[in-house]
């Protein structure tokens, strides 16, 4: 009942954003976040500048599969401008010195949710997606999903031909074919034109952790190698957002 609640508040602010085809997300493994939040801003993912790579070797060449339609949510206790004011006086060349970033841990309150539709990878390769999917065992998990839970430590400022950014270490909860890990990793936060905010990082990870048996070929001859990556690239446009007051705040 209680992630029943908590699922239909979040469906409601994606139907008052205009969210195609989201009353449909699946219901095996869905675990709806937002559960300490009271109040703020929700933020849609913008699908068409947005995707996830996942990426691997075998004993013979590399792999790789694209999915260019995510879903979802970003729940910040800060007004649209308020967020892009905070992000852009923390990359003010006087934040240099690091000044002010030691105290945005735990200073804002916010809560992310990405699923990503395995089924839809492009592998660009028909016998790479189908062991892939196998492997994932996405017929009964057919999604990846992943839960921000925290800051690790203090952001630093980083600088390349882009201009600067943010470098945030995190953590989350990454699901793959219904196995739950905890991760950290580092990912670079921008602002991209007036009002949106681009996400940028890769998450290393192994197959064994999530109980996933390497796939084979040609009678085991060629193999996948346990390690592999997940990349991500996600800009938010702060337009496709909606104000709530609240969500319900069930025991």
């Amino acid at each position: 009942m209680k992630d029943l609640v908590r699922r239909a508040s979040i469906l409601f602010g994606l139907a008052l954003l205009g969210a195609p085809g989201w009353g449909e997300v699946p219901s095996q493994g869905f675990e709806v976040p937002f559960q300490g939040f009271e109040g703020g801003q929700l933020y849609l993912l913008h699908q068409a500048s947005s995707d996830i790579r996942v990426r691997g070797t075998s004993t013979v060449n590399r792999w790789a599969c694209v999915q260019n339609t995510l879903g979802g949510l970003i729940a910040v206790d800060l007004d649209r401008q308020t967020l892009l004011d905070r992000i852009a006086g923390l990359l003010e060349e006087s934040s240099e010195s690091g000044e002010g970033l030691s105290n945005l841990e735990g200073d804002v309150d916010a809560e992310i949710w990405v699923q990503v539709d395995a089924k839809g990878l492009d592998c660009n390769n028909g016998r790479i997606k189908k062991d892939l999917l196998e492997a994932i065992r996405a017929k009964a998990h057919p999604t990846i999903d992943y839960h921000f839970e925290a800051l690790v430590e203090a952001p630093k400022l980083g600088r390349d031909e882009h201009g600067k950014y943010l470098e945030v270490k995190s953590r989350g909860m990454l699901s793959v074919g219904g196995k739950d890990r905890k991760t950290e990793h580092m990912t670079e936060v921008r602002l991209e034109g007036a009002a949106s905010i681009e996400l940028k990082g890769q998450i290393n990870l192994r197959m064994s952790d999530y109980d996933i048996e390497p796939p084979t070929a040609f009678f085991g001859l060629v193999r996948a190698d346990n390690s592999f990556q997940v990349e991500y690239h996600i800009v938010i446009d702060t337009h496709e957002s909606v104000l709530v007051s609240s969500l319900p705040q069930v025991p």
